[in-house]
C-alpha cells in the first residue's frame, strides 16, 4: 500500500529509490511528525536515493577506491612542506 502510494507520489523514480524510501519511512512509524514534515523529508529522501542510485554509491560510510588507493588518502604537498 504504501510502495503503490509513492509511485503515485514519485512516478520518476526507480522501484529501488522508492524501496529505499518505504523502508525509511516504516522506520518513522509512531513517532510525531507533521504532514508537512513528512512530506518536505520524503521529498528529500527520494531526491538523496535518486541520486545515490545514479552515481551507484553503496555505502558513503565507506572510503571508494581507485586502484590500490582510498578516496581518504591525504598526499601532503611538497612545496607547502617547504614553504
Amino acid at each position: 500500500m504504501i510502495l503503490e502510494a509513492l509511485k503515485n507520489l514519485y512516478p520518476n523514480a526507480s522501484e529501488k529509490v522508492l524501496i529505499a524510501v518505504k523502508e525509511d519511512l516504516e522506520k518513522l512509524r509512531g513517532k510525531q511528525v507533521s504532514t508537512v514534515e513528512l512530506v518536505d523529508w520524503m521529498d528529500k529522501l527520494v531526491v538523496a536515493h535518486t541520486i545515490n542510485e545514479a552515481l551507484k554509491i553503496e555505502d558513503d560510510s565507506k572510503p571508494t577506491c581507485v586502484g590500490n588507493e582510498s578516496s581518504f588518502v591525504y598526499v601532503e604537498d611538497s612545496d607547502e612542506i617547504n614553504d
